[in-house]
């Protein structure tokens, strides 16, 4: 549901990644942060953009082993701003690509549920597919206002 409260995603998405940060470091993770310094408003509350992040970056770690590295960008355009998050770990199936968002055997489906739901009240999307480097990629598109 829309609720009229905008969030800078740049800085939302800027401070979760250096939340996350001291456990990358710890887990010997190379990560790639693409994020410019605009101030792009997006119509979702922080606490849920805080949310969605975290359900993103915390798949990476309980989902690939340590030492696997990952990314995330942001990019702005005229009418939209995605934040994509790709890691080198093992990827998902066509199957699991399809159940995302449900529960299955050793996950119980709620973080990308979570990050589904954010996206779908500011009327944007995420969508699932594979890195380039092999692993998964998840892709939040939400447009801007």
């Amino acid at each position: 549901m829309l609720t009229g409260e905008k969030t800078i995603l740049e800085e939302t998405v800027r401070n979760r990644v250096a939340f996350w940060a001291p456990l990358a470091e710890d887990q010997q993770r190379n990560t790639a942060v693409d994020i410019p310094r605009s101030a792009t408003e997006v119509s979702v509350p922080a606490g849920d953009l805080e949310a969605a992040v975290d359900a993103l970056l915390g798949n990476v770690f309980a989902h690939t082993p340590e030492g696997t590295a990952y990314s995330i960008r942001v990019s702005v355009t005229a009418t939209h701003a995605e934040i994509v998050f790709s890691d080198a770990g093992p990827g998902l199936s066509s199957e699991m690509v399809t159940l995302r968002g449900s529960s299955t055997a050793g996950s119980t489906g709620l973080g990308l549920d979570i990050v589904r739901k954010t996206a779908a009240a500011a009327r944007g999307e995420l969508n699932i597919g594979a890195s380039a480097d092999g692993g998964a990629r998840f892709t939040v598109v939400l447009p801007i206002t």
